[in-house]
């Protein structure tokens, strides 16, 4: 009795923890951005983005501290059609960020981890973008390397905390958005929080919802899939987008 009482509770805390969301301070702002549409087109490119804008509202989360680290996590296969044995490099991106100071030391740094079935990064960074000093709004990102999995995070942390604001869509305005909102449902739970080194690390991360669902960070992200029968280095993708 007490194993299966042991068993349950476990069962239930990775429950909950499987679908905590953020408590962050957030505020709604009516905006005229648009979808930043990235990639090209051609034989093993795509373009991932899960946010939806059609109400023209969004999200802007604050409260941030030294190390927080918030992240995408990109399904290769589902979203982007990684075949088996495949390698797939990141080739750019955009990532939306208001209230920036330039200058300032609020800088962001980026970094690109393989993620398993749940969310959780593996392993080291696979490439990085250090103390990148964001403008307002959108911000594009170099690519930052390739991963073998079938999923792959671009995180970003908050190198000092306070700045920049975040963004993400907005499930309660987009509910009442009229037609250009018809039929769009809340998120799936792709953008998330993994927390900070010096305080809580969350595995699975918690991710960012309203009171509808999860909501999606404005980051648009390029992929180049390289077949198992291709040689090519990382520098001869990058070639590719010059």
């Amino acid at each position: 009795m007490k194993k299966l009482l042991l068993i349950t509770l476990l069962s239930l805390t990775l429950a909950l923890s499987l679908f905590a969301d953020v408590n962050l301070p957030r505020s709604a702002v009516q905006t005229g951005v648009e979808d930043i549409k990235v990639g090209g087109a051609g034989a093993g490119n795509c373009s991932i983005i899960y946010y939806n804008l059609c109400s023209g509202w969004i999200w802007l989360y604050s409260g941030f501290a030294a190390g927080d680290e918030v992240g995408v996590i990109f399904d290769l296969v589902g979203d982007c059609g990684k075949l088996p044995g495949a390698i797939i490099c990141n080739t750019q991106g955009f990532w939306y960020w208001r209230f920036t100071s330039p200058k300032r030391g609020f800088t962001v740094s980026y970094n690109l981890f393989e993620a398993d079935s749940i969310g959780c990064k593996v392993g080291a960074s696979l490439g990085s973008l250090a103390n990148s000093d964001p403008v307002e709004r959108w911000n594009l990102l170099p690519g930052l390397g390739c991963v073998s999995g079938n999923m792959a995070v671009i995180s970003a942390t908050f190198d000092a905390g306070t700045l920049p604001y975040l963004g993400t869509d907005d499930n309660e305005s987009n509910a009442a958005g009229g037609p250009n909102c018809l039929g769009i449902g809340a998120g799936t739970g792709n953008s998330v929080y993994y927390g900070r080194p010096s305080r809580t690390q969350y595995c699975p991360p918690l991710y960012f919802s309203d009171g509808i669902g999860p909501v999606d960070f404005m980051m648009d992200a390029s992929w180049y899939s390289i077949t198992a029968t291709e040689d090519a280095s990382w520098g001869d993708v990058k070639s590719l987008f010059k």
